[in-house]
């Protein structure tokens, strides 16, 4: 299950799959705003820390990439993912016991 979003620079949320057209978020957390800082200016693909979120209050994580405008304008789009899909991918491939398995970006 995930939610589309796209982000201005100001961290404004100005669309996202999760709300009525037209509702914006203004309080994302410092965690999106990082990951959205570093996706413009690398102008690469990130995928941020886990945190809450701003509207169902549950964990998340953001992949987000940049993109721009017809215009030139710099935004950030979004996929918000349950951490559990990363848990879910790492059991689909049974490991012998005496391993360890990690997820880095």
């Amino acid at each position: 299950d995930y939610h589309l979003s796209l982000c201005n620079t100001a961290g404004v949320t100005v669309l996202a799959t999760r709300l009525p057209f037209g509702q914006r978020i203004t309080n994302n957390s410092d965690i999106v705003l990082s990951a959205d800082k570093e996706a413009v200016s690398r102008g690469k693909p990130q995928v941020s820390d886990v945190f809450i979120g701003p509207v169902n209050g549950m964990p998340t994580l953001q992949i987000v990439v940049p993109t721009r405008s017809d215009a030139g304008e710099p935004y950030v789009l979004g996929a918000s993912v349950d951490p559990s899909f990363i848990q879910q991918a790492l059991t689909r491939f049974p490991l012998p016991q005496d391993w360890i398995a990690s997820v880095v970006d």
